[in-house]
């Protein structure tokens, strides 16, 4: 997961095994590790985002 995210230039691992993650391992490399509650809260007032959020979950689910 690591490796991907320094690949793909992401700013945050959302995981919750935050143990495996610690803030002194990432900031050197320019992320941070952020719960996956805490990550979904803080979209929470961006329009339409938990709507297309819960309709790509549930698209597998409903072979849409």
């Amino acid at each position: 997961m690591l490796a991907a995210a320094i690949r793909g230039g992401a700013q945050a691992i959302i995981t919750a095994n935050a143990k495996d993650f610690p803030a002194a391992a990432l900031t050197p490399l320019g992320l941070e590790a952020v719960h996956p509650d805490d990550f979904l809260l803080g979209r929470a007032g961006i329009p339409g985002f938990a709507d297309e959020l819960l309709r790509r979950m549930a698209s597998p689910l409903h072979g849409a």
